[in-house]
């Protein structure tokens, strides 16, 4: 398999391994939201491969357009609105950058060569980048004033001021998950996530994925929740799940029912950690991309 084709599979795999893990408060095999529905999110992580493939092979191809392809082409595939926007923008820059690494591919090396990509990233990209999460009225990143697509004057303020993709998004930072990662070099998904699932993969990698999760929840606040429903909301969560980390977490019979009544809990208020959940998505990405076997 090319490098470029283990790209894409990666990408689509890593989308399909996130959301068939039974994670609490998010779309599972077992539970729909009432507009997105799971079999969604099976579309949307099948029809971004060509684009993240498409990122590693062509040195012309643009972080910007793979986002923007990526996002119309999850579109295209399934009507549940916004699947996959935060994966996709995570995803778009690791694709291109493990395209550039030179020799054996490990997290020291894409990471390095990740930094590099953020930071060649141009205005046009931040103009695909705003055109992708405006596409089909998607939404996302609206919690932060100078991301809100809503609004044409965030455009022409992008254009006037020359502003990167990386410039972009670190305004968001602190405020919205997706553009702290990209404002740190993703620090959430080498420092935390990738270390706490390798750790975990040999006991099961779908209880893995729940266990580097709930470890993500516990260590941060949840960007999705805190604004949508208040910071103070996702800081709850947040020690909810720490309490199920020091229960066992998903390999222990208190941490596994801990998990039910956080899931319960969550599916009562209608509360999604979806910040969470794009974050565990970026762990799963790195982690195959550098060597996890299944």
């Amino acid at each position: 398999m090319s490098r470029g084709a283990f790209v894409g599979h990666c990408a689509a795999l890593a989308g399909l391994l996130e959301v068939t893990a039974e994670k609490p408060g998010n779309v599972t095999p077992t539970y729909d939201f009432p507009d997105t529905k799971f079999h969604h999110f099976l579309s949307s992580s099948v029809a971004i491969e060509a684009p993240m493939r498409r990122l590693a092979e062509d040195p012309d191809y643009r972080v910007g357009q793979g986002i923007l392809a990526a996002v119309e082409a999850s579109q295209g595939v399934q009507k549940g609105g916004n699947a996959q926007l935060g994966i996709i923008l995570l995803f778009a820059p690791v694709a291109k950058a493990v395209g550039l690494v030179n020799g054996k591919l490990t997290a020291r090396s894409l990471r390095t060569v990740l930094s590099a990509v953020l930071r060649a990233t141009e205005n046009q990209d931040a103009l695909d980048a705003y055109k992708a999460i405006n596409f089909g009225h998607v939404g996302g990143l609206n919690d932060v004033k100078s991301l809100d697509v809503r609004k044409k004057s965030t455009y022409d303020k992008l254009k006037s001021k020359d502003m990167t993709l990386l410039d972009w998004m670190s305004v968001g930072a602190g405020v919205n998950s997706v553009c702290s990662e990209y404002a740190t070099n993703y620090k959430v998904t080498f420092g935390l996530g990738l270390p706490t699932l390798l750790d975990a993969r040999r006991k099961g990698i779908q209880k893995a994925i729940i266990h580097t999760y709930l470890t993500i929840m516990s260590e941060t606040v949840d960007t999705h929740i805190a604004g949508k429903w208040g910071r103070g909301l996702s800081e709850t969560v947040s020690k909810k799940a720490a309490a199920i980390l020091r229960l066992g977490s998903v390999w222990t019979r208190d941490g596994s029912a801990a998990i039910r009544r956080l899931t319960n809990y969550l599916r009562k208020g209608h509360i999604n950690p979806g910040a969470t959940a794009d974050l565990t998505a970026s762990t799963i990405y790195a982690a195959l991309l550098t060597g996890l076997e299944l």
